[in-house]
């Protein structure tokens, strides 16, 4: 949650940020400190840094969602069960959007927010965002276009072999050989607490 939050204060105040560091910069004496600001500098205004921020920002925000949801003070186990099957089929439905066409990346709400921003205020066929140069942004945006469906199927295969065994359409444990006796018990009881896993619940030892 407090990665996102900080994406979201460089989207925000991207210009101003840049406005500083090039202040400090050039009062700055020590050569060596400059050159590692500069480095900084070159960092902060690659397309690659506002463009991913603003990407993780709309990819994440389900699994922010999620995690909240288990952090609570007054934990719900159906609640949690009904969150996480959200926020698969959530998932699920990004997923084959952008298959369907890549280019829907372009209209999840902070990457458009950034991207319409940087469009309408081109200077010298130069990309523009709160007022500081922005470069290698087409080279960013087709990256990120040809990796979108990668990294959403990652997040989905992620979540799987962690909470897979919970799902309506699948069998078996998702705790690995070094989990104890009560991962099993605990995952058992999420299961029978989530009735949509009944049909398929396999009785072992029987």
């Amino acid at each position: 949650d407090h990665k996102l939050r900080a994406m979201g204060r460089v989207i925000e105040k991207f210009g101003l940020y840049s406005e500083h560091l090039k202040s400090v910069i050039t009062t700055t004496s020590n050569s060596q400190d400059r050159s590692k600001l500069q480095g900084k500098f070159t960092k902060l205004i690659d397309a690659k840094f506002l463009l991913r921020c603003a990407l993780f920002t709309d990819v994440l925000a389900e699994a922010e969602n999620f995690s909240l949801a288990t952090q609570r003070q007054n934990i719900d186990i159906i609640d949690i069960l009904d969150s996480m099957e959200s926020t698969k089929l959530n998932y699920e439905r990004l997923l084959k959007k952008l298959k369907k066409n890549p280019g829907y990346v372009f209209q999840l709400p902070t990457v458009k927010l950034v991207v319409e921003a940087i469009e309408s205020n081109e200077e010298d066929g130069e990309p523009i965002y709160q007022n500081q140069r922005v470069q290698y942004y087409s080279r960013e945006k087709r990256f990120i276009e040809d990796h979108i469906i990668n990294i959403v199927e990652r997040i989905l295969n992620c979540f799987e072999r962690q909470y897979g065994n919970l799902y309506s359409n699948v069998t078996g444990y998702s705790v690995n050989i070094n989990s104890d006796e009560v991962d099993r018990i605990i995952f058992d009881i999420c299961r029978i607490l989530n009735c949509n896993v009944w049909p398929n619940i396999t009785i072992q030892n029987t």
